[in-house]
């Protein structure tokens, strides 16, 4: 009997069966109260027998029931999610060139929360699992043979290896294990779309994780972060479980979206038979461990139900074979394989290539329908309710939540998610609202961050107004505030959408930007999310701020005075629209001093240069104070056709150089 037929059978005569191995997958979410409402949202996804989204279902194709009575479907949405190109898809470098769209909103539909789990905690250091072998001079990743790999016996196997399977590599890239568990990840953020929000974590605290973005260069650089511990003890294996739930437990608040967890480790090496864990380099001197692990591991399982999070599980030790029975290699791999079937995922296991089956989850989760009804009992007795729903379609599978846990009365429940929305750092939708952030020097020469903020009145009805409450602030890697502002505003139906623009001084180095809005009457609660990298003006010999859009009137003149005029969020133009693009260029305070070439070039979606202008500043025009000097370039919108745009500045001094863009549309 296999490890997950055991366990399929423990949970079923225990009562806590959750899923099928092979079949549906339950999840829940919290319930959302407005206006004396109660709507529970399901979000659902079915599969055909291939494993292809179903994409062609109606409102009338679902039936949900509650507790065995048939609810009445209030709200059905249909979100596709626009597939990953790697024909034009841009490289980590070329990333790194911030060429692309500046404005993050909270209010995109058409995206997934992606959650990579790199299990630092239990990753070994110097155990590869199984050394790089090339049979027939075949390196591991490569389809086509690699003249240069060569490889020779290992005196001695790793713990639970074969010892003939052993061997030692030479001329094979990202041969370690760890590698291998970066490239995966580096894979999934390939394959993100426009709109997916990802986050990186680490289940140790080793390293700091990256919060939710769609800036691939932030994931990029965490995952760079991920490295091997020391030798896994049973503590080690239950706080990397433990992980698990957490994150999933911070997932409940974000009802309607699409949420998978990508999980990139060894796995749990525990025998479900003896209940005990297969250490890799030591006997197991605790008998408590193993059950301890099971019991975990369950816990995981249960949270996923609630929280409708499917996890996927990768094990970059590749293709192993295996001497023992119940040595840890099986037993890790066996885990994987558990995990993945009982929350609705699948297992990346005993292969050296990955990109087919990453490409696979994307393509399984690129379609999913969104569900509101109001419960028929209103009763709030904070009971566990079951859920069915049922698809008028033949053969196919649904994964969905199959219960919830019905309100108190005793919390505000809209309270509670947006505390753990924060915690996680997933944007509140309820007030629409754009961030656009910008590294920058103010007058005193240090670096600040330049923030704009557009709050739109679109949720207000036409006769209503709202005071809000406005904080921004900006955090370090670790989450610690370093800058914050906060001030009051108000949002009215029909006037223009406000915008603010603020400067906060910080210090060279990574960061979040986060805005929070809160409608004092309505209670209505928005908040965004963006990262920025701020760099040391001063010690390069030319360096230049982020890109500042400012909206003029036709008859306002273009000063040169900073960014005094109003900046904007606005990233769609029409061809009436004055528009000027700012940037602020500086020389290194200690570097000689000579002249910079500016260059600022617009192109169209074919790379076609389709307008260039070029400036040169003298080493006099550079201010003394803060060794900088503002440059703008008036957007030629009234000579472009409709269509997409990039701007791009480009600062050369010497042998610096650097280079930013923004994606701008004409309409």
């Amino acid at each position: 009997m296999t490890q997950a037929s055991q366990l399929f059978r423990f949970l079923s005569t225990s009562g806590l069966l959750l899923m099928g191995l092979v079949g549906q997958q339950a999840v829940p979410e919290h319930p959302t109260f407005r206006a004396g409402i109660n709507v529970v949202q399901l979000e659902v996804s079915v599969l055909a027998k291939d494993g292809s989204p179903v994409r062609d279902l109606t409102a009338g194709d679902f039936t949900v029931l509650e507790d065995g009575r048939q609810q009445k479907i209030v709200a059905f949405n249909k979100i596709e999610v626009p597939e990953h190109d790697a024909n034009v898809s841009l490289s980590v470098d070329s990333r790194r060139l911030q060429v692309g769209a500046d404005i993050i909103s909270n209010q995109k539909d058409e995206r997934r929360l992606v959650v990579i789990v790199m299990d630092d905690e239990t990753f070994m250091q110097g155990y590869d699992g199984f050394a790089s072998r090339c049979p027939e001079d075949a390196c591991p990743y490569y389809d086509a043979p690699l003249p240069n790999c060569r490889v020779r016996p290992l005196t001695q196997a790793a713990p639970g290896r074969s010892a003939s399977l052993q061997a030692e590599a030479t001329g094979c890239p990202n041969s370690s294990a760890a590698e291998r568990a970066r490239e995966a990840a580096r894979q999934v953020i390939e394959r993100l779309g426009p709109n997916d929000l990802a986050s990186v974590v680490f289940t140790s605290a080793a390293a700091p994780s990256q919060g939710f973005t769609n800036d691939k260069t932030s994931l990029d650089d965490a995952v760079d972060r991920f490295e091997e511990q020391g030798a896994p003890t049973c503590l080690n294996y239950q706080r990397a479980v433990r992980k698990l739930k957490v994150m999933e437990d911070l997932l409940k608040s974000a009802p309607g979206i699409r949420k998978i967890m990508i999980y990139i480790g060894g796995g749990v090496p525990v025998d479900f038979a003896t209940q005990r864990i297969a250490f890799r380099n030591m006997p197991d001197d605790s008998e408590d461990c193993g059950p301890l692990a099971i019991d975990e591991m369950k816990e995981v399982f249960l949270s996923a139900q609630f929280a409708n999070v499917s996890i996927y599980t990768v094990d970059p030790f590749g293709l192993v074979a295996v001497s023992e029975r119940r040595s840890a290699a099986v037993l890790e791999i066996e885990s994987d394989r558990i995990i993945a079937a009982n929350t609705g995922g699948k297992a990346i296991i005993q292969t050296n290539d990955f990109s087919s089956d990453l490409a696979q989850i994307f393509r399984d989760n690129s379609v999913y329908y969104v569900l509101g009804y109001e419960p028929s009992n209103s009763k709030q007795d904070g009971k566990i309710r079951k859920i069915d729903l049922k698809v008028d379609r033949p053969d196919v599978d649904v994964i969905s939540r199959r219960n919830y846990v019905a309100p108190t009365g005793k919390m505000d429940q809209a309270s509670s998610d947006t505390a753990a929305a924060r915690l996680l750092k997933l944007p509140l939708t309820e007030i629409p609202l754009t961030l656009a952030s910008a590294p920058w020097a103010g007058s005193d020469g240090k670096p600040e961050v330049y923030i704009v903020l557009g709050i739109s009145g679109a949720s207000l009805d036409a006769q209503s107004e709202s005071n809000c409450d406005v904080r921004i602030e900006v955090a370090d890697l670790f989450g610690k505030t370093r800058a914050i502002q906060s001030t009051q505003l108000a949002r009215r139906a029909g006037t223009p959408d406000p915008e603010i623009a603020t400067r906060l001084a910080v210090a060279p180095g990574s960061y979040q930007v986060v805005a929070t809005v809160v409608g004092r009457q309505t209670r209505e609660v928005g908040s965004v999310y963006s990262d920025i990298i701020v760099p040391d003006f001063a010690k390069q010999p030319a360096s230049m701020s982020g890109i500042v859009f400012e909206m003029l009137l036709p008859a306002e003149p273009v000063h040169s005075s900073g960014v005094q005029l109003t900046p904007t969020t606005k990233r769609v133009f029409t061809r009436n629209d004055h528009v000027v693009a700012e940037v602020r260029v500086y020389e290194g305070e200690k570097l000689p001093s000579i002249s910079m070439t500016v260059q600022a070039r617009v192109t169209n979606i074919r790379g076609d240069a389709v307008r260039g202008e070029q400036r040169t500043i003298n080493s006099d025009q550079f201010d003394r104070h803060t060794h900088g000097a503002d440059v703008q370039f008036d957007l030629p919108t009234s000579n472009l056709l409709p269509g997409q745009y990039v701007l791009s500045i480009e600062a050369t001094a010497g042998s610096g150089h650097q280079q930013r863009g923004v994606a701008f549309d004409v309409r």
